[in-house]
This record gives structure tokens, C-alpha cells and sequence, in this order.
């Protein structure tokens, strides 16, 4: 997407690291129609993209994944996607800028913060994309599947949760032998209780998870032993912290997620 602070409107570049953070950020609408707003205070690494529909993209500090710092639609139409997730308030803000008369940028005040789910699953999606040190391939889609879970796309989170129940297994066992810090327990045990849950006895792995579910609940969480380990230790998303070995990836799928009724598989834009 370019660099945030130059907005490109056919030939003319508008840069706006003049607008005061306080105003937000920019709002550009082109000739064309399309709408980009971008945070007058910059994410200090590249932003996390979320692909909500085709050309509806959300930008997310990855250092801080409730901030938003960019987002873009096709058109003003589009913004019914982005009210789902900014609220009713930042749609009524947002139309009544774009009936004002259009100066090159428009000052528009930032989306309010994200929820905790949208904030993981951003966040999971940024690792993938832009995470300088190699991260394991499973343990980002156990990650993925526990954030699509608590966003309550069901359907989805059990189709994600089938994929990865083996690599789920797994490291209930390595943490039960201790071979996994503590910081990893509640999204572990959140992650297997959902799983357990939602795949039911139609599952060949089911049974396993549900034991290993009430495993963890007897074990419960253990000290950190005061070794930090781990590249990123501020991530909602413990399992990411330890798994830097890399593995072969896996086939993207199509990224095109809908809000509110998902598609069959939410995505970071690829752009």
C-alpha cells in the first residue's frame, strides 16, 4: 500500500504528516470514487492487513493490534462493511466528511479501537506476513483458529480447528512435559476446550482433545520460571512466542472475509 504518508491520486501525491494526530488522519476520495484514510500517527513497522471483502482492507498496528492506522473501500457504499466493525457513530462521522466540499485531505478522526478477537486475528495475520524470524506454520493456524473462534464464526472455526487438531495435540503434550513455557497455558487451554467443543464425536480426534482439555484444567498454569523466551513478548497470542523453527507453509487460501457473515475463510490481503 505504499508508504502512509504519501496518498497517490492519479499524479498528485498528498502528504499528510502535517494533520495533527489529534484529527485522526486523512481521508482521500479519488476521481474514481475509491476512499483511503490513513492515521496521522504512523505504525512504528508495517501495519497487519485485514481483507474484509475484495478492496475493503483494515490497517492494524501490529504493536499496538487494537489501533487502527489505515483503512480503504472501493467506494462510499463499502462502508456498511467497515461499520460492522468501527460502529454506527464512526459511519455517521465518516458520511457526513464525505459530504463536505473535497479538499485534497479530508481530516477524519480514527476508528475507535478494535476488540480483543479482531486484535488476535490482525495480529496472527501480521506475524505471518511480516515477522523478520521464520514462525511455526501450524502454530500460526492454531492461532487463526482460536481468533476466528472468538470472533464466533463457528462454522469456520470448527472447519480450522479439524485442520490443526493433531498440531494441537502436540503441544498440549509438550507443555504437560514441560517443554513449553507457562505463557503459553491460556490460549492453550482455550484453544483445546474450543476445539473439543466444537468438533464433537464426529472427530476422530475429539476424545483426545476433550482429555487433554481437562488435563490442562488439572494441571493449571505453571510460574514462568523467570527466563524470557520468545521474540515478541507483548503478543496476545502466547503460542507464537516459542515456535521459530521453520516449516514448509501451507497453500494460502482465498482471502476474502465478509463482516458479519464470514465466507469460508477470513484473510490478510496479500497486496
Amino acid at each position: 500500500m505504499g508508504d502512509p504518508r504519501e496518498l497517490v491520486e492519479g499524479r498528485n501525491v498528498t502528504r499528510i504528516e502535517h494533520i495533527a494526530d489529534t484529527a485522526g488522519g486523512g481521508l482521500i476520495v479519488t476521481p474514481h470514487g475509491s476512499l483511503t484514510w490513513w492515521s496521522s500517527r504512523l505504525s512504528p513497522i508495517r501495519p497487519a492487513l485485514i481483507q474484509l471483502a475484495p478492496d475493503v482492507l483494515v490497517g492494524v498496528d501490529m504493536t499496538d493490534p487494537r489501533r487502527v492506522v489505515s483503512w480503504t473501500a472501493p467506494h462510499a457504499d463499502a462502508l456498511a462493511l467497515l461499520r460492522t466493525l468501527f460502529g454506527n457513530r464512526w459511519h455517521a462521522d465518516a458520511c457526513a466528511a464525505l459530504r463536505q466540499p473535497k479538499p485534497p485531505v479530508t481530516m477524519l478522526a480514527a476508528p475507535p479501537r478494535l476488540p480483543d478477537a479482531w486484535a488476535r486475528f490482525a495480529l496472527a495475520q501480521g506475524v505471518r506476513r511480516w515477522l523478520p524470524v521464520p514462525v511455526d506454520e501450524a502454530t500460526l493456524a492454531i492461532d487463526d483458529a482460536l481468533a476466528i473462534h472468538l470472533l464466533g464464526w463457528r462454522e469456520q472455526a470448527r472447519t480450522e480447528f479439524a485442520t490443526v487438531s493433531a498440531s494441537l495435540l502436540d503441544r498440549v503434550d509438550g507443555y504437560l512435559r514441560r517443554e513449553l513455557p507457562p505463557g503459553m497455558f491460556p490460549d492453550l487451554r482455550a484453544a483445546t476446550r474450543a476445539a473439543a467443543e466444537l468438533l464433537g464425536s464426529g472427530h476422530p480426534d475429539a476424545a483426545d482433545l476433550a482429555a487433554s482439555a481437562h488435563q490442562l484444567d488439572a494441571a493449571g498454569p505453571r510460574l514462568p520460571s523467570g527466563r524470557r523466551t520468545g521474540a515478541w513478548p507483548s503478543m496476545p497470542c502466547p503460542a507464537l512466542l516459542q515456535e521459530h523453527k521453520a516449516r514448509p507453509r501451507r497453500a494460502q487460501r482465498p482471502s476474502a472475509c465478509g463482516v458479519p457473515t464470514p465466507p469460508a475463510h477470513p484473510s490478510s490481503s496479500r497486496r
